[in-house]
């Protein structure tokens, strides 16, 4: 369950699909409900995307899902903590999201017993190199 706060930042991202290039936005949480989440996003206009809660994909269906910035990419250090006393090696992995029928699948690499964090932080930096994350400000409080 996503519990974000009005005023947030979320991340609005957009899978590849077909020859179409997946892409992401930043918009700001403008409503939280038991169920839904209403984010406003600039686009030609600023528009209000409504997302579910549960499980962060848009409810008009059109493919795209929620993220929080900081699922992106972690600080330094915190890689670098994850990788501390996590094990010898490296365990390769492959990992991928699915929506609507559309799989985004990458490769990626972590230390041998990573944490659940540590092991989503290497599959975001290897998502991070596959697709275009942007961010677009829309205003400041």
């Amino acid at each position: 369950m996503l519990n974000p706060a009005i005023g947030d930042t979320l991340t609005r991202i957009v899978p590849p699909s077909g020859s179409s290039e997946g892409y992401s936005q930043s918009g700001k949480v403008i409503e939280v409900t038991d169920d839904t989440i209403v984010m406003a996003v600039q686009a030609d206009v600023i528009r209000h995307m409504r997302f579910g809660r549960r499980d962060g994909f848009d409810t008009a269906g059109l493919g795209s899902f929620l993220v929080r910035p900081d699922w992106l990419r972690a600080p330094d250090e915190e890689v670098k903590g994850a990788q501390v006393g996590a094990g010898s090696g490296v365990t390769c992995y492959t990992g991928h999201l699915t929506h609507n029928g559309v799989r985004l699948q990458v490769d990626f690499e972590a230390p041998a017993g990573a944490s659940k964090g540590a092991l989503d932080v290497a599959f975001l930096q290897a998502l991070g190199e596959k697709v275009e994350f942007d961010y677009l400000a829309i205003g400041t409080h």
